[in-house]
């Protein structure tokens, strides 16, 4: 999945605050009224972001500053975003409802590297008094950089399976919010449109030079200045969306102490489809993309019992 994307630093600094967090929960006393159900937790899970499924749809109107001019067009594509592994910092707080049943208010943040984005199965319509579709069956693999981060609150239900032992397996669900924001995610805005424009040209110039290889007119058309969209052709789309999230959970978890319980889990959280827009730019063109958001999670914790 990559290599995990905080500096060695940063990870150290967390290790080391954790290791104080948690040898000052050994020393700690219990404190607070016998029989107390009121707990606080806190965790850093390994986040594996899984390949994102993106459509984008986008019209473009006629651009005169090319050579031939471009044509207005709609264009549709799929796009795939892989991730870099990543981290997460969580906090919750607690209450236990009894009969093995505890109820969890959960907050927290995460972020991960955007490490590939690949663009296929793409289409264009270019417009006209008789309209014409092309399917364009090769991919286009951007340069991206930057990372993706969540914002959450989960409200989760958790059912303790009581074994008689100090370890105790446990399952659980949760529902809530995210905003994820790909502000820092760095690509070319004009990628698929521009390999929809090199596409079509390729096409028009084998209908014009039939003996020549693809490659060749390919080729030509990428390194013609006269072919290349302006910056700014395809407007920037939006960068943030906050939607529902759920998420499922299961692990097991030891009691260190009367007041300190260890935890190791994995959790499983989905949403909504995420939806970006741009539609403002000097050319008056338009993009709208539609994303899938799956995480899954493999988190070290703990709880402390009030």
């Amino acid at each position: 999945m990559g290599q995990v994307m905080f500096s060695a630093r940063a990870g150290i600094q967390i290790i080391a605050v954790t290791a104080v967090i948690f040898s000052l929960l050994i020393s700690a006393p219990k404190v607070g009224a016998a029989g107390s159900n009121w707990y606080v937790g806190a965790s850093i899970p390994v986040m594996y972001i899984d390949d994102t499924d993106t459509i984008t749809t986008g019209s473009s109107a006629a651009n005169p500053t090319t050579m031939p001019p471009t044509p207005p067009s709609t264009y549709r594509g799929k796009a795939v975003n892989k991730y870099d592994t990543g981290f997460k910092l969580e906090g919750v707080i607690g209450y236990e409802l009894g009969s093995n049943v505890r109820v969890e208010l959960e907050l927290f943040y995460s972020e991960a590297d955007v490490d590939k984005l690949i663009y296929s199965d793409v289409s264009t319509t270019i417009q006209g008094p008789q309209p014409v579709t092309f399917n364009i069956s090769e991919e286009a693999r951007p340069p991206v950089s930057g990372s993706a981060e969540q914002v959450g609150a989960m409200l989760n239900l958790w059912y303790d399976i009581d074994l008689g032992s100090k370890w105790t397996p446990y399952i659980g669900v949760g529902v809530g919010v995210i905003e994820v924001d790909f502000g820092d995610v760095k690509y070319d805005d004009n990628a698929l449109a521009q390999h929809v424009a090199n596409e079509v040209a390729v096409i028009q110039a084998q209908a014009a030079n039939p003996g020549v290889p693809r490659e060749a007119l390919l080729m030509g058309v990428m390194n013609d200045p006269r072919l290349q969209l302006p910056q700014g052709y395809a407007p920037s789309v939006s960068t943030t969306d906050t939607v529902f999230a759920y998420q499922a959970a299961a692990g097991v978890s030891y009691q260190f102490k009367d007041n300190l319980v260890l935890r190791l889990g994995y959790r499983y959280q989905t949403s909504d489809d995420l939806k970006f827009k741009g539609r403002s730019n000097p050319f008056g063109n338009t993009v709208n993309t539609k994303t899938d958001f799956d995480v899954q999670f493999i988190e070290i914790g703990f709880r402390y019992h009030f």
